[in-house]
């Protein structure tokens, strides 16, 4: 599964991107277990490898897929590269939603989301290990009739 988007390839990752990854990655979580579960896809940029990955758990949250990390290399931002990790994951998902949480701090993040039709549906205090309260957004797939 791979999808050109010049300049942005968006694939499964491999084993080596795991340590890429980790060098850039600030949330919690151990990747490598990501990977084994299927629950990671990267994004390229150009010659660049894995500058992006998003985390998509199946059936966590409501019975739906939750995008439960979605991360950009910070030299990458700006670029298109979140948005196309969040249509690859909304284009492959078979769920009727997807949902995604952000801190409220995550100015970049909410303008993103909002400006690819997602809607805030909610949010949950004192759930980050931060204690900032966390927004709650859901897109709903449309499928071809």
């Amino acid at each position: 599964m791979t999808e050109r988007a010049d300049p942005i390839t968006i694939r499964v990752p491999q084993i080596d991107d795991i340590r890429l990854i980790q060098a850039y990655d600030e949330f919690h979580g151990e990747r490598r277990l990501d990977f084994q579960r299927g629950e990671l896809v990267v994004a390229d940029y150009e010659d660049q490898k894995a500058v992006g990955f998003v985390k998509m758990s199946n059936g966590e949250f409501m019975d739906c897929p939750l995008i439960s990390v979605l991360f950009v290399n910070e030299g990458f931002r700006r670029r298109g590269v979140a948005r196309a990790l969040m249509d690859h994951v909304c284009r492959s998902s078979k769920s009727p939603f997807i949902y995604l949480c952000t801190e409220v701090s995550n100015h970049g993040m909410r303008a993103l989301l909002l400006s690819a039709g997602w809607s805030e549906v909610g949010h949950v205090d004192e759930f980050s290990s931060d204690g900032e309260r966390e927004l709650i957004f859901k897109i709903g797939i449309r499928r071809p009739v």
